[in-house]
C-alpha cells in the first residue's frame, strides 16, 4: 500500500482526459444526517485522489487496445491500432447494412461526383 504513494514520486503519470468533474473533499460532518453521507463522500473522494489511479487506467485502457476492445462504446478497435468511430450501426455502411435504395444510390453517386469535379482542377498526375 505504500508503494502506492510512492511510486507517483519517480514514475510520471500519463495524461488522462477523464469526462467528469472529480469528488471533492468532503466537509468534517456538523450534523447527524451529514454524518451518514460522510463514509460515502469521503470514499469517492479518496478513490479519485489515489495516487497511483491515472497509472491503473492507462494500464487497463494499454490492455484493452491490445486486447481489441475500446473503452468506449462509439469506437471499434481495428487492425493495427486503427481507431473507427461508431454510430450504433457497427461500420453498417461499409457492410452495405441496410442496403441503399435506388434514390440513395443515384444521391450517394451525384455527390461522388460534384466531389470528384471540384477536385479535379486541383489533381497533379504523379
Amino acid at each position: 500500500m505504500a508503494a502506492a504513494w510512492l511510486a507517483p514520486l519517480w514514475v510520471r503519470p500519463p495524461g488522462i482526459q477523464e469526462n467528469r468533474v472529480l469528488a471533492q473533499r468532503p466537509t468534517w460532518p456538523r450534523r447527524l444526517e451529514e454524518m451518514k453521507a460522510f463514509p460515502k463522500a469521503a470514499d469517492a473522494y479518496v478513490a479519485d485522489r489515489f495516487p497511483i489511479r491515472p497509472h491503473l487506467i492507462g494500464v487497463l485502457n494499454r490492455l484493452r487496445l491490445m486486447a481489441g476492445v475500446s473503452g468506449s462504446s462509439r469506437v471499434i478497435v481495428g487492425r493495427d491500432g486503427w481507431l473507427f468511430f461508431d454510430d450504433d450501426t457497427h461500420l453498417g455502411g461499409a457492410r452495405g447494412d441496410p442496403p441503399l435504395l435506388g434514390p440513395q444510390v443515384r444521391s450517394w453517386l451525384i455527390t461522388l461526383a460534384g466531389r470528384t469535379e471540384y477536385a479535379a482542377p486541383t489533381a497533379r498526375p504523379i
